[in-house]
């Protein structure tokens, strides 16, 4: 049956830069870990115009009827990251309709459904597409409408040739044609790096296909949720009209500034040990850092791929208190804490900010290799650290372990998050019990404003703060 074939694919670095070239949608999420570690995503984020054609190059090579269909509508419903291995399936296909669904592990991350209406004739193969698109400058009109703008690009914006995109989408280019593939190359194009712009996710598209001679590729806005910043924008190409939806992300958060913190915490009365904060540079672990320096005590800040973080946070306190910040590069699934074993002498508190990205997708089943990371990160290199202090036998240690009200309140998800939390806060327990070195103090944090926690609302991280001074005083008493 045809249901029973399915397309497993891992996208790489290199297939993700390949597409940026051909595309132009440069857009950071996709080429920059730290940039798609900020969003929320494990690695940077492969792009939703890559999946598409992907997939429907390999539903062509399977000789299915594919030109029959001239409605195709494809909904990017989780992000995939590169290294992530997808599996497409054909999961329904009836004579005027096939579904195709993309998977990772038993996560759903995008649905394409290809369908036949009488409208119109579906053009073509010999029809469909057989012109380059004009090389010229884009320009831009505004409507009388403030609310909407139409943006014309006639040109060909990519680097890509004829061989690039045979190579890559053979199937589609032989059917099809390469105006196609750059139709909705222009899609990812326009959403990537002008509407919404270098913040933007792909939601979703429709088109329905025609058979027109037009060598451009039209858009204009449509519709602007600005509450949410969802975006409509409505296309026309030379074979097809259809409509796109873009979020607008919001910006990374941005923690208190050191000023701030002066002032907020003016009417608080109590001096703050020399500390190490491990995964201090941004976040509640940057504000964690401002915190302990406004009360007096030094910060070793520790980092992992945010090196700019981490200096920004360590100038920004050491301008108002000279000297008293430092940082240092530490991967905590080394296990290897000796590179910071003169820092362990001269400090007598450690916050334990450690995390991996925490996924929001939805899973169905509990994920297991999700949850070997959440354990090598919450009880692994939490223990090898404690281990390390309690050999070095230099004078009682206090270690902070950020817990998760997730296990105190009904929680529909982040199973295994919550989970390799609780396994945390037992190590504490046993470090209490079997340690003379260190103390550990697991406490259950509520839900914190930064780039974790995937809204599209704003929020204030100033809300952060109350509960970290609590937190920052209770390891001070």
């Amino acid at each position: 049956m045809i249901e029973d074939e399915q397309l497993k694919k891992v996208f790489t670095k290199d297939s993700q830069r390949l597409f940026a070239k051909i595309s132009g949608d440069a857009n950071p999420i996709h080429l920059e870990e730290l940039e798609a570690v900020k969003f929320g995503s494990k690695r940077e984020v492969v792009h939703g115009a890559n999946l598409f054609l992907t997939g429907l190059n390999w539903l062509i090579s399977l000789n299915l009827n594919i030109n029959t269909y001239n409605c195709i509508i494809c909904d990017f419903k989780n992000t995939v990251a590169v290294d992530e291995e997808v599996i497409y399936r054909i999961e329904n296909q009836f004579e005027k309709s096939l579904n195709l669904n993309v998977y990772t592990d038993a996560t759903l991350c995008c649905t394409m459904k290809f369908s036949k209406t009488n409208e119109n004739k579906p053009s073509s193969s010999g029809e469909l597409l057989n012109s380059n698109i004009e090389e010229n400058k884009n320009r831009e009109n505004k409507s009388p409408n403030n609310n909407s703008r139409t943006i014309i690009l006639n040109g060909n914006i990519w680097d890509a040739n004829e061989e690039i995109l045979r190579n890559q989408y053979t199937f589609i280019f032989d059917k099809y044609g390469k105006k196609f593939i750059k139709t909705i190359l222009s899609m990812t194009y326009v959403v990537g790096m002008i509407v919404p712009g270098k913040r933007s996710l792909f939601l979703s598209f429709q088109l329905k296909l025609f058979n027109k001679d037009k060598s451009t590729f039209t858009y204009r806005i449509s519709k602007i949720e600005s509450r949410i910043k969802l975006y409509e924008i409505e296309f026309e190409a030379g074979h097809a009209v259809g409509t796109i939806r873009a979020l607008r992300r919001r910006k990374s958060i941005k923690q208190p500034n050191i000023e701030n913190v002066i002032k907020l915490t003016s009417g608080e009365e109590f001096k703050c040990a020399n500390s190490l904060i491990i995964g201090g540079s941004r976040g509640i672990g940057e504000l964690v850092a401002k915190i302990i320096a406004v009360k007096g005590g030094k910060t070793y800040i520790t980092y992992y791929r945010d090196e700019a973080g981490a200096n920004r946070v360590m100038n920004e306190i050491n301008n108002i208190f000279p000297f008293s910040s430092q940082v240092k590069k530490l991967n905590v699934l080394d296990n290897d804490y000796g590179i910071v074993g003169d820092i362990l002498k001269n400090i007598k508190h450690i916050y334990y900010f450690a995390t991996p990205v925490i996924n929001n997708k939805p899973n169905k089943v509990f994920d297991q290799k999700l949850f070997k990371n959440f354990i090598d990160h919450y009880f692994s290199s939490l223990f090898s650290l404690c281990l390390t202090c309690e050999k070095l036998n230099m004078g009682k240690i206090k270690i902070f372990y950020p817990s998760t009200i997730f296990l105190s309140e009904k929680n529909n998800h982040h199973y295994e998050y919550a989970a390799a939390k609780f396994v945390g806060e037992k190590t504490c327990e046993l470090i209490n019990k079997h340690f003379t070195n260190v103390s550990a103090h697991a406490v259950r944090i509520p839900i914190l404003i930064t780039d974790q926690v995937n809204s599209i609302f704003r929020h204030s991280s100033e809300k952060n703060l109350k509960p970290l001074i609590e937190i920052v005083k209770i390891m001070n008493n």
